[in-house]
């Protein structure tokens, strides 16, 4: 058994993402839920393999529709699509990104209800 070293640009990626981390532990208070959720769904679309078309697709389209109500651009009619969306992405993606994204999307859908 051996273990290779790390990469150059996995390093790289490391420390990118270590910086990522330490912005979302100091996210300030009283910070939109709208745009706090948009933005895990943005990072959960860049996290997907592109295999299962939920993931691929269902979630940049998600990302997409919950733009709209961070733009207050959205009506009544975009909140049930945006719901069916991450309904139908949490009940048929293929792994924990699409699935776990889309749960806890609706969940946070619902805790902040009002915002939406």
């Amino acid at each position: 058994m051996s273990i290779s070293p790390q990469s150059a640009a996995d390093a790289k990626l490391e420390s990118y993402l270590l910086d990522f981390q330490r912005r979302v532990e100091t996210a300030p208070p009283g910070m939109c839920p709208v745009h706090l959720h948009l933005t895990m769904l943005e990072s959960s679309g860049a996290q997907t393999c592109g295999k299962c078309v939920p993931c691929r697709d269902g979630i940049p389209a998600l990302a997409q529709k919950v733009r709209r109500v961070a733009e207050c651009c959205a009506d009544a009619s975009d909140l049930d699509d945006i719901r069916a969306l991450a309904e139908m992405i949490r009940d048929t993606s293929d792994c924990a990104i699409g699935y776990n994204a889309a749960e806890a999307f609706l969940q946070g859908m619902d805790t902040f209800a009002d915002e939406y």
